[in-house]
């Protein structure tokens, strides 16, 4: 693959993929992947790598409240199932 490949899939991936609200301050956090319809494998990490949920879907995937218990920083890996990929950042103000 080329890189002017790469880089329109990443592109795509970087207005397609949202996560909202951000920042979050009550209620459940969620992931949109747009008009992206592949399977999307996210795991969160908490602000210091430690993973604290796993889960897939396609589409919106919707995520409990409960799952940020602290406030801080959260990190969303998202991984398609083409292989393609992306970190997000999400605020939580508890």
């Amino acid at each position: 693959m080329n890189v002017a490949v790469i880089t329109s899939i990443n592109n795509l991936l970087d207005k397609e993929v949202s996560i909202y609200p951000n920042p979050k301050e009550d209620g459940p956090v969620t992931f949109d992947a747009g008009s992206i319809l592949k399977k999307a494998n996210v795991s969160i990490f908490n602000g210091i790598g430690q993973l604290i949920y796993v889960t897939q879907g396609v589409g919106k995937i919707e995520f409990d409240e409960g799952i940020f218990a602290n406030s801080g920083l959260y990190f969303f890996d998202i991984k398609f199932e083409d292989g393609t990929s992306l970190t997000r950042k999400v605020i939580v103000n508890n």
